[in-house]
Order: C-alpha cells, then sequence, then structure tokens
C-alpha cells in the first residue's frame, strides 16, 4: 500500500460543491469547461459535487458523471418558478449539507441559481464560496440590460455588488473581464482563463480532414465554415447566415459550405431556433447551411473544417466554442468585442463589426482565397491555447485558489503565466 503523506490526506478530505443552472448531458461551453475542471480537481484530490437544475424531466434527479456526483433540482413547466425553486433548494442544500463540503464554487450561467444561493447560505455556513463570472454579469450592473430573467433584473444592483465582494475571490477569465469588477469596486478578483481538452480537441492532419469529412458527410471540395453555438439571440447566427448567402450566391459561388452546430433550447424566452431554421428554409439555403443539433462529437465536426466563425453579439465570458476550435487549429472570424479578443493574439487580423456584415463577407472571401493564410493562422492559435489553457495546469490553479478559501488565507494575486489577451 503506498504511503500517503498527511498534506496529501487533507487534501484528499476537502470536498467542493459547484452551483451551475444548466449542467451535462445538457451542450454547452461552460457545461463542457465545467466538467472538465471537476474531473481534473478530482484528480488532485478534491471531492466534487455539482448542483444543477432539473431542466428536462427525462434527466435523473441524481447520478455519477466521472465520479463527480450530480444533483438535479426543481423540473417545472414554467421556467421562472423553476428557476426560483431550484435557488431556494440550492440555499437548502448547502446549509442541511454544510458539513460535507468545505467551499463553493458558483458558475453564473444563471446568476438566480448560481451565487445568489451561495451568498445566501454563506450567511448562515459561514463557508467560503468562489464565483466564476463573465462580462455579461458586471456589464449588466451598469446598463441594466440583458437580463437573464425578470427576477435577475429586479434585484437591486447593490445586492449584486455585495455578493460579489462577499465572495472570497471572484475569478474572471481574462483581465478584460477583472477591469470590469475593478471599475464596479469589487476588488476580489484572480484571472484564470478556461480550461480546453487539449487531447480532445487538437488539429487534424489534411488525411485526417478528408476521412472525418467523409464519415459526416460533409464537402470535401469546398471550404467548410463551423459555428458551434446554443441557439440564442444574442449568439447571432443570421449574420453568419446572410454573410454565406452573399458569399454563395455572388462573391464565391461553390466554394463555402457552413455548419450551425445548435444546443436547442426552442423553450427557452430568448432561443432563436425556429427564426433561423426558418430564415434558412424560406431563403433556399440548405443546399451550403447546414444545421446540425445537439451533436455529440463537436470535435470531429472542427477538426474536419477549415475555419470557425465567431459573430456573436452577447456579453461571452471566455468562450469555450472558441477555444475549442483555435484548439484544433482553426482560424478564428471573431466578432470584435473586447471579450471575444481577449482570447485572441494582439492585432488579430481577422476580427469584424459583428453588425458589419459587408466586413464578415470580406473575411469569409479572404480565407477561401488563402489557405496558407488558414493553416499559418490556425497553427498560431493551436500554440496559444496549449500554453495557455492545458486543463491539467487551469485545475491546479484552481486548487491553489480553493485551498486557500478553506484555510482562510488571503487571495493570491492572479498567475502571469496564465493571463491571456492582448493585455497579457
Amino acid at each position: 500500500m503506498p504511503d500517503v503523506t498527511p498534506e496529501r490526506r487533507k487534501v484528499e478530505a476537502r470536498r467542493m460543491i459547484v452551483l451551475i443552472d444548466r449542467y451535462l448531458p445538457i451542450l454547452g461551453g461552460a457545461q463542457n469547461n465545467v466538467h472538465l475542471l471537476c474531473l481534473r480537481l478530482r484528480e488532485l484530490g478534491w471531492g466534487v459535487t455539482v448542483f444543477t437544475r432539473r431542466v428536462d424531466r427525462s434527466l435523473p434527479k441524481a447520478e455519477t458523471m466521472g465520479g463527480i456526483e450530480v444533483r438535479r433540482f426543481a423540473p417545472f413547466p414554467v421556467r421562472l418558478l423553476s428557476k426560483v425553486w431550484c435557488a431556494a433548494a440550492f440555499v437548502w442544500e448547502l446549509i442541511r449539507r454544510r458539513r460535507e463540503y468545505d467551499v463553493v464554487l458558483a458558475v453564473p450561467c444563471i446568476p438566480m441559481t448560481a451565487e445568489l444561493p451561495a451568498y445566501f447560505a454563506a450567511l448562515v455556513t459561514r463557508k467560503p464560496y468562489l464565483v466564476r463570472t463573465t462580462s455579461v454579469n458586471f456589464e449588466r450592473l451598469v446598463t441594466r440590460g440583458q437580463p437573464v430573467t425578470v427576477l435577475d433584473e429586479a434585484i437591486p444592483s447593490a445586492v449584486w455588488r455585495r455578493v460579489y465582494r462577499r465572495a472570497w475571490v471572484v475569478v474572471t477569465q481574462s483581465r478584460y473581464i477583472e477591469q470590469l469588477a475593478q471599475d464596479l469596486g469589487i476588488r476580489n478578483t484572480v484571472t484564470v482563463p478556461n480550461p480546453v481538452d487539449t487531447e480532445r480537441f487538437a488539429p487534424a492532419t489534411i488525411a485526417e480532414r478528408q476521412v472525418l469529412r467523409k464519415e459526416l458527410g460533409l464537402p470535401g471540395d469546398k471550404v467548410v465554415a463551423v459555428y458551434t453555438s446554443r441557439y440564442v439571440r444574442g449568439k447571432n447566427h443570421l449574420a453568419l447566415v446572410r454573410a454565406a448567402a452573399r458569399v454563395e450566391r455572388g462573391e464565391r459561388p461553390g466554394r463555402l459550405h457552413v455548419v450551425l452546430l445548435g444546443a436547442t433550447e426552442r423553450d427557452q424566452a430568448s432561443s432563436n431556433e425556429r427564426e433561423v431554421k426558418r430564415y434558412v428554409a424560406d431563403h433556399g439555403l440548405g443546399g451550403f447551411v447546414e444545421l446540425r443539433d445537439d451533436v455529440p462529437n463537436v470535435e470531429d465536426y472542427l477538426r474536419a473544417a477549415d475555419l470557425f466563425v465567431f459573430p456573436t453579439v452577447y456579453g461571452e465570458g471566455m468562450s469555450n466554442a472558441q477555444l475549442e476550435a483555435m484548439a484544433c487549429g482553426l482560424p478564428v472570424l471573431a466578432s470584435r468585442l473586447p471579450q471575444v479578443l481577449a482570447a485572441l493574439p494582439e492585432d488579430w487580423p481577422l476580427s469584424f463589426d459583428p453588425n458589419d456584415e459587408e466586413a464578415l463577407v470580406s473575411l469569409l472571401c479572404r480565407m477561401i482565397d488563402g489557405a496558407e493564410q488558414r493553416r499559418a493562422l490556425g497553427a498560431e492559435l493551436a500554440k496559444r491555447v496549449r500554453t495557455r489553457h492545458e486543463p491539467g495546469r487551469i485545475a491546479r490553479e484552481y486548487a491553489r485558489l480553493l485551498a486557500c478559501a478553506v484555510e482562510g488565507s488571503p487571495p493570491p494575486e492572479s498567475p502571469p503565466v496564465l493571463a491571456t489577451g492582448a493585455d497579457a
């Protein structure tokens, strides 16, 4: 039997609870990278339990995924009621099970069911909590726009500020988001980027790409552009669809094929799934714009593609869809928003105003004509992800933060080696 040091036993005795509104098998960037982070933290000796909302009655109330205990709460047909009940259930469970965990990590896909329960439970339990937040959370405090739910908007900004300031630390994914927090007087911040599974998401050789295209039924003689996203309006799918139509019917006929890999949420208030599909059908674009929903093998499509288009106008944190495409060696046509550009090299040449259709058409044509440039830019991005987003390094940094929270040590500064973006 191997010798176990007291330090190792101490780490192995530590347990954390993650609060996140939606979790696997629901598809999404946050879901993927949080699960990856949980798996790596478990390898480092942490016990991990995930509290999430049971958004579909077909999902089990409890299961274990890769050693991660997953508990689901509140399946109601009325979305607002579901979120309120879920938030209340989270608070109750955190209080009831307070002897079973040491620290909470809140990941706010929906603030109502993440940092708010962590805050209220901590008032009773005195257990530390961390918040991993995005730009939209802080931008909303300034503009009071883009409410995630009616109740999110109804809660005063002063309450949200107190939630963040009461957190042991607020983890931001880029210096841009950290600066938003600082500008709001939230000083307890540390920047740690999202992890990417660089084994699953890796560049394909030319031969591998040809095989994948045949298996996936993608054209072998066209430039394939992919966009991976939930169907929500802020993801701006129609900007790409309209630009692709102009390229196909005027600028570069027969040269482009677009694949939208959508995560379906048609019953959500913010969903634009029906709108996108109706537009493609009504305008006869199905021959070169494909919509493939809820695919489990996103990496195969990325490795088979030539480029990734990201026309979002949404308040992203650090998009895992973008990072996964970069890891696969795809050049990214990136929306010119600071939260998007934060993951890219300085002065990235393929950025565009997401409201400028002409600019996107021009970049698509440039990439169709520039095979060598596609490969060179894609290789640069793949190297960047391997350097900055390797999951083992990210998990170790989270483990350090979590351990300091449990021990009551002061939050450490952001590690320079993990800084991301043009300001790194």
